[in-house]
């Protein structure tokens, strides 16, 4: 009897299975013949789900930037008050810091590598989709959405120097009270 596979689970399997190894070795020093290795599938079930390494590295891109964004909601759904919400959202960044650390790593591999033709425009869509995402649950200004946006992309970035759990508490308190006190002025 034939197996019967949920191609799009095992995709995003694969998915799954390719951060760490895109994390660890980048973009520029894979090819799909290392990606099959590290995964131990054949590099023909690679090219079955992806036309080619910069495909799977956009797909993974993308499949992350969904996953943050349905992870983000569920985390913020039915708490309460905008301050309330804002210490959750904060508390995942900072709590899954190494899995947001890959998003905006595998980001700096679309800017220095410009993969593809579509790397610009994915790179921006996401960073608008999350910033509009954030403006929506929050229900803050755009400008202060992408101020906490571009704040967590420097704070994820900087936990690769500063690797201490109390640093990156520290900032994301210190930003966490910012963010209050410009909630109270305005509101």
């Amino acid at each position: 009897m034939p197996k019967i596979v949920n191609h799009m689970k095992y995709k995003e399997e694969l998915l799954e299975r390719c951060i760490p190894v895109f994390k660890d070795q980048g973009f520029h020093e894979l090819n799909m013949r290392t990606l099959s290795s590290e995964l131990q599938v054949s590099t023909g079930t690679l090219y079955h789900y992806f036309s080619s390494k910069e495909n799977l590295f956009e797909s993974l891109f993308i499949y992350l930037g969904k996953k943050t964004a349905i992870e983000i909601t569920h985390e913020l759904c039915n708490t309460g008050s905008q301050g309330e919400m804002l210490n959750r959202l904060f508390d995942h960044f900072e709590n899954e810091c190494e899995r947001s650390q890959v998003q905006f790593l595998l980001s700096a591999d679309l800017i220095r590598n410009n993969i593809s033709e579509n790397s610009e425009a994915i790179r921006q869509h996401w960073a608008e989709q999350m910033v509009k995402h954030l403006n929506r649950l929050l229900k803050l200004p755009d400008s202060m959405a992408q101020t906490i946006f571009v704040f967590l992309s420097g704070a994820l970035y900087s936990s690769f120097m500063f690797q201490e759990d109390k640093t990156r508490h520290t900032v994301f308190v210190t930003f966490r009270e910012m963010v209050h006190a410009y909630m109270q002025i305005n509101n």
